[in-house]
């Protein structure tokens, strides 16, 4: 009976390491797959990340630089829980594919979403950071790599 349970408890063990694994992955990748992966990365780090360094990294990637004013205590917490927040959605800091919470598809359609909306950065953030808008020029070069990605991503 001992042996059954503890037969039992790695099983559990092993497939819940396995399930953890594969959800934290966001697919695996085919050889094309992952080169398309790597043009469309390529692209980014040329075209588009260093409009996303000046304008998200400080909420959406782990080189978030804080403003004089984060020292106080009830600041503190609100921009920790935005930065905590963001990155749950989109993480920058490693390149294309971002981490958060879609495959790399669905996060291309998400910021195309966001750039013709014009819903990044919020307000709020935009108030205290008045050259964290997306230029109508940054705006071009990030829908030119979106068109490039999708193209990619179709065939």
């Amino acid at each position: 009976m001992r042996h059954i349970s503890i037969i039992l408890n790695l099983g559990m063990v092993l497939a819940s390491a396995f399930a953890h694994e594969t959800h934290n992955s966001k697919k695996l990748e085919t050889p094309s797959q992952e080169n398309k992966l790597n043009e469309i990365n390529e692209a980014y780090v040329k075209q588009v990340k260093p409009i996303f360094q000046a304008k998200c990294f400080d909420c959406h990637s782990q080189f978030t630089k804080f403003p004089w004013y984060y020292s106080f205590p009830l600041i503190k917490s609100a921009i920790d829980n935005d930065i905590q927040e963001a990155k749950r959605h989109f993480d920058f800091s490693d390149d294309f594919p971002f981490r958060g919470h879609g495959i790399p598809r669905e996060d291309i359609q998400a910021i195309q979403e966001v750039i013709q909306r014009g819903t990044m950065p919020p307000l709020r953030y935009r108030i205290l950071h008045l050259k964290s808008k997306v230029t109508l020029d940054e705006k071009e070069q990030i829908m030119k790599w979106i068109v490039l990605s999708n193209k990619l991503l179709e065939n």
